[in-house]
């Protein structure tokens, strides 16, 4: 996927939302390379502590273990946005979004379904997201979405 650069925090909010939707989209159907085009290729991914297995993710080869675990976890995952809330561009073209989600699948040793309400931060420079922190609930993520 070829982008100007600036793009991501460029576009208007509908705009940005709907590239948003479309890569969570792309990870419910296990695109991954879809996904890695919104990540900056130094990307950080930080997944909440009570994960299963959480941990920090470094780049692209970070990324893709970490999806490959959830999907080595579930079967049949989706992962739906139900709310995306733009915070305001910042110095330096920084711009946080907090995306409220709904993931569901079932689990693939216990055959359990899984159902929760999480919430991920994607902090957004230039074309690409430079880091996403993923949160139990929405008002974790709104608050860490302030601080940094």
């Amino acid at each position: 996927m070829s982008r100007a650069r600036g793009i991501l925090v460029a576009m208007d909010d509908d705009e940005l939302r709907a590239v948003l939707r479309s890569g969570y989209e792309a990870l419910s159907r296990g695109d991954v390379d879809a996904v890695l085009a919104l990540l900056a290729d130094d990307v950080e991914l930080r997944d909440r502590a009570e994960a299963p297995e959480a941990g920090v993710y470094h780049g692209h080869d970070g990324a893709r273990v970490a999806f490959q675990q959830t999907d080595d976890t579930f079967e049949n995952y989706r992962i739906r946005p139900t709310a995306i809330e733009l915070g305001p561009v910042r110095d330096g073209g920084i711009r946080n979004v907090v995306v409220v989600l709904r993931q569901e699948g079932e689990g693939r040793l216990t055959g359990v379904r899984v159902s929760e309400d999480i919430a991920h931060v994607l902090t957004l420079k230039d074309d690409v997201a430079i880091r996403l922190r993923v949160f139990s609930t929405p008002d974790e993520a709104r608050a860490a979405s302030l601080e940094s």
